[in-house]
């Protein structure tokens, strides 16, 4: 079955299309032609998005919470909570983020997110951004003071084993974060340069 997406603004890398059809096979769009070549099928679920925008989904690689819910909930409902108020503001796939915290409150999280089964509906989580907890305290901006600390091997290398890292923010003239950078590159980790006095 196709779905035929028409009457709106088709947004593609270069530029904005108008009185053009999306036509989705599989979730995959498979064609956009002009609204008047278009010819219906039997099967076809046609959406008429009259006055709307078909663009890209946004991914999101910073999020702490929304609507209530928190990614330090290390919570089930509160993951499927920001699911669904992500997709609803275009955003299809994000990094759940973490705040400062203490080791067990950060291994909760990732803990979570292993075992969570994400919905069939709503934005995808597509990873975890650690942002902290090895940040400086000049720079600290929000996080908890009481929970900057210098990187700590024990902890984040169990991190990086669980395979649901895929960013994480650290000020890198803290002792120990070269190392703690060269371990994450080696298991897929992304990183940023964050909350730091770094020249």
């Amino acid at each position: 079955m196709r779905t035929i997406l028409s009457g709106g603004k088709i947004v593609t890398p270069t530029q904005v299309i108008k009185n053009h059809t999306l036509i989705l096979e599989d979730e995959i769009i498979s064609a956009i032609i002009p609204d008047q070549k278009f010819i219906v099928e039997k099967n076809d679920h046609t959406i008429n998005i009259k006055g709307k925008w078909v663009t890209p989904g946004l991914i999101d690689i910073h999020v702490h919470g929304a609507n209530y819910a928190d990614a330090m909930d290390a919570d089930p409902e509160s993951i499927n909570t920001l699911n669904q108020f992500f997709a609803s503001r275009g955003v299809t796939g994000y990094l759940l983020t973490t705040g400062t915290a203490s080791n067990s409150d950060i291994s909760a999280v990732i803990n979570c997110f292993q075992e969570y089964s994400p919905t069939e509906d709503g934005a995808v989580p597509l990873g975890i951004h650690l942002e902290g907890p090895y940040l400086c305290e000049e720079r600290k901006g929000a996080q908890p003071s009481i929970h900057l600390r210098d990187p700590e091997p024990v902890y984040y290398q169990r991190w990086f084993e669980s395979g649901v890292i895929r960013l994480m923010t650290v000020a890198p003239e803290l002792e120990g974060a070269l190392a703690l950078i060269q371990t994450g590159i080696k298991k897929g980790v992304e990183f940023a340069v964050g909350h730091s006095v770094a020249s």
